[in-house]
């Protein structure tokens, strides 16, 4: 058989074809096109060796990179071999890579590379080969690549000593990386973080079977240096939503491991990764979905990329592309998405619709402490005195955390929903503590006269005593008042301010956090104002009110005097 394959057919019925070799072998290296690329491919080379420490140096002022890992390494023969086989992988099928591409990718970004190494089981074997981008791009027909011995150098865990001139190392393969391109494009590389982000995304699960250990030097182009060291891939942090199977005809069994995104002080930052299910490495949801675009819906592809969801989506049959930023797209890669969907409306959907629920519960807390604070505010001023005398018409009063123990037989029962009180709620941000706790409360020694508690219902807080005649004030609430043409609902037995999350007003203002502040404090006002007026003019004053609310809600998305956008602009 090979020697069929390899007999020159007559030149009078073929045509001879070639290649300029050194130029293809650039263009092949291609394939991985940024710095970056080429450094998650050493790394998850060094994960294929069995690492269990792997240092990454980056050097953006020198434009210098080193990987070093302690795994495998490679010897001389078995180099040899690769080099011989550029596009046929050398890989078992389990292993992260398998396109047999990575030995020259840093091929065309680069002044030049070295490759230095020396196989398990020997301590003074080390080898060097020196890839120079222009010096192979000459070469037409064969292209060779300089080696050399490397008997300076010993491996050695524990750093022994050694002879005069030689150096003890931890590590048994390196690749040096030396002035790579100053595109700005092809060597991004922002940061440390996205540079550990990137690792961990890829090669997460590889680096938890293998208890790998990731170290990363980063010099910045001002010359500081920033260090991570003993880097580990965690577990999923998020809830559970449970291990789901999903059969396509195409793509055979995907397998969804999901969770909901922990919640963090910048929000839910979860990320989606996807894969072959029987092959460790993972890419992002995002990257996957540009190619899918056409496939998955606009609902689906958003859910996974919102960062309320984060886990694994693995598929028996889809094939991972050689770029490793998508599937290969046949049959399987349709019945991926396809997998997608139904995971999504048969268990993502109610989950996705919980999560946003509760974060705009959460929000409208938020925007309401910062309004009342403001009205707190307005109402301490001598000249909206008849207007704060209004709170003394509710006859029910709350108390809660910090207050004084209420007079017995005062106590009716507590409030339905929990709620904070404006000193002891949210902060606004951008201010000192800004979205968290006002700090530990103290219980005064006596109750404060005049006590008007300022308070807000919600996801945070907790249930507030109704007493008696005692302790009244206002609190915002949030409900959505099917059937109701309402915008608001003023419960004046316990001094609740019901907002109808549903009403076409609110839902026009709700696109931004200031439109919705200044929607409530103007119902606000004009409610405490309507209660000071004669009850028999009440029902008048309500209508003129709710007809007055529709222009006004119109000149908070529209004028400039309500718009700090067109503001700015018409100043300018």
């Amino acid at each position: 058989m090979n020697a069929i394959l390899n007999a020159r057919p007559p030149k009078s019925t073929h045509s001879l074809l070639g290649f300029h070799m050194g130029e293809a072998f650039c263009r092949v290296a291609s394939d991985y096109p940024t710095v970056l690329d080429v450094i998650l491919e050493q790394v998850q080379n060094a994960i294929d060796a069995n690492a269990k420490n792997i240092s990454v140096v980056l050097n953006r002022k020198t434009r210098h990179i080193a990987i070093r890992d302690d795994g495998d390494g490679v010897s001389r023969e078995k180099f040899e071999e690769a080099l011989q086989q550029v596009c046929l992988s050398q890989k078992e099928l389990n292993k992260l890579g398998r396109f047999g591409i990575g030995l020259i990718s840093p091929l065309d970004k680069c002044h030049s590379s070295t490759f230095i190494s020396c196989a398990r089981g020997i301590e003074d074997g080390y080898m060097e080969w020196t890839f120079v981008t222009e010096d192979i791009r000459r070469q037409q027909q064969s292209v060779f690549v300089p080696r050399r011995p490397r008997p300076d150098l010993v491996f050695s865990r524990k750093g022994l000593n050694v002879k005069r001139g030689m150096t003890s190392i931890a590590w048994r393969t390196e690749v040096n990386i030396v002035r790579y391109s100053s595109d700005r494009i092809i060597s991004r590389v922002t940061s440390i973080d996205a540079l550990v982000d990137a690792i961990l995304e890829r090669f997460g699960a590889a680096m938890r079977r293998n208890k790998t250990v990731l170290s990363i030097r980063f010099t910045n182009e001002d010359g500081t240096l920033e260090e991570r060291d003993g880097i580990r891939a965690k577990l999923f942090t998020g809830r559970s939503l449970g291990e789901t199977v999903i059969t396509d005809r195409d793509a055979g069994n995907v397998v969804f491991r999901m969770y909901l995104a922990p919640k963090t002080t910048k929000g839910q930052n979860g990320k989606v990764i996807v894969g072959e299910l029987d092959n460790d490495y993972r890419f992002s949801f995002g990257l996957f979905a540009r190619s899918a675009d056409s496939l998955l819906s606009d609902e689906v592809s958003a859910a996974l990329r919102s960062g309320m969801f984060e886990g694994e989506i693995v598929g028996e049959k889809v094939k991972l592309h050689s770029t490793r930023k998508t599937f290969e797209k046949d049959d399987a890669f349709v019945g991926f998405c396809t997998a997608l969907e139904a995971w999504f409306h048969k268990h993502g959907a109610d989950h996705l619709k919980d999560v946003k629920e509760a974060r705009r519960d959460q929000r409208y807390q938020e925007l309401g402490t910062q309004s009342l604070r403001e009205i707190e505010a307005m109402l301490r001023d001598p000249a909206f005195n008849d207007i704060r005398l209004v709170l003394q018409d509710f006859k029910l009063g709350t108390v809660g955390i910090g207050h004084t123990k209420p007079v017995r037989g005062s106590v009716t029962g507590q409030q339905t929903e929990s709620s904070i009180s404006t000193h002891e709620g949210f902060t606004p941000k951008g201010e000192e503590g800004g979205g968290g706790s006002s700090g530990e409360h103290k219980k005064p020694r006596e109750d404060k006269p005049n006590h008007h508690p300022y308070t807000v219902a919600g996801p945070r807080g907790k249930q507030r005593m109704l007493v008696k005649n005692d302790s009244v004030g206002l609190q915002f609430s949030y409900i959505a008042m099917d059937g109701s043409d309402r915008l608001w609902e003023l419960d004046a037995r316990q001094g609740i301010l019901h907002f109808n999350v549903n009403h076409p007003i609110w839902v026009a203002c709700d696109v931004s956090d200031r439109k919705v502040m200044q929607l409530q404090e103007t119902v606000a006002v004009y409610v405490l104002t309507l209660k000071a007026m004669p009850a028999e003019n009440e029902d008048v004053l309500r209508y003129a009110f709710d007809e007055a609310l529709r222009p006004l809600s119109f000149l908070f998305h529209v004028s400039p005097a309500f718009n700090l956008r067109k503001r700015t602009q018409s100043a300018k």
